[in-house]
């Protein structure tokens, strides 16, 4: 059994520590979340007073075998070629005292999942979404395949799209849905080293679950996607005009809301 690295890092009076070693040029505002790869903090970049992210590679599961190191590089490699507009931007990467570490860009928003857990508690008392969480629905939905799009190539696909790893960036007016205009994916890479030789097919999958998820409450989805399978054929988010056309189909179930 494997022993986690749990105890290669420290903060200590605002200093990240790795293995003893601190960065020294990076405050820390605290921690923002933390998963079976690593874990990313709220920094301040004293150098630059610039707002950043930073993200260790770590064990933290006691049978966890995989190699923190190559993974951390493989997936700030991708994160570092994607589209910008759609993917948190690397700054800086390096190891220290054995841990990979990358600074990257602080997106300030919200993931999908939250957003869509507040909606799930606001219906009528027939527990239908209204017209106004349709609406938010879809610019949800855009948002997302506009993600996957811009950072979807022949050389460069997610891998692990869900909920939690799309951040709604909010626009000028925050208090409307409709300023939810930009996402941008996180956490690239990492099913590549999960479950090997299926890293294509695990992201459709995550792709198709996740609209299943944005888009489920509205009128006659399930019809509608059913009928472009049927029409695309197997694995049908691959094909270029399934989005575009799932979306023509999904506008026109608002008047159904109205």
């Amino acid at each position: 059994m494997t022993k986690p690295d749990a105890g290669s890092f420290e903060v200590k009076k605002g200093i990240l520590l790795l293995r003893g070693i601190p960065i020294e040029h990076c405050d820390v505002i605290g921690e923002v979340g933390r998963g079976a790869n690593g874990i990313v903090f709220e920094t301040v970049n004293r150098l630059l007073d610039r707002r950043e992210a930073l993200k260790i590679w770590l064990r933290l599961r006691p049978r966890d075998t995989r190699n923190r190191i190559e993974q951390g590089m493989a997936e700030a490699r991708q994160a570092s070629t994607a589209a910008p507009a759609h993917a948190a931007v690397i700054y800086h990467a390096s190891i220290i005292g054995g841990v990979f570490y990358a600074t990257m860009e602080f997106v300030d928003g919200f993931t999908l999942k939250s957003a869509l857990d507040v909606m799930s508690r606001d219906r009528d008392d027939e527990g239908r979404p209204r017209w106004d969480e349709g609406c938010s629905r879809l610019n949800y939905a855009r948002a997302y395949i506009d993600a996957l799009r811009a950072t979807s190539t022949e050389c460069l696909l997610h891998g692990d799209p869900h909920w939690s790893n799309v951040i709604l960036v909010p626009g000028d007016n925050k208090s409307s849905a409709e300023s939810y205009a930009t996402a941008k994916l996180v956490d690239f890479g990492t099913s590549h080293f999960t479950v090997a030789g299926q890293f294509e097919a695990r992201h459709w999958r995550v792709v198709d679950q996740t609209l299943d998820r944005i888009l489920e409450y509205l009128p006659d989805y399930r019809t509608i996607k059913e009928r472009l399978a049927y029409r695309m054929g197997p694995m049908h988010p691959r094909k270029p005009d399934y989005f575009s056309e799932l979306m023509l189909y999904m506008a026109d179930t608002l008047n159904k809301l109205e």
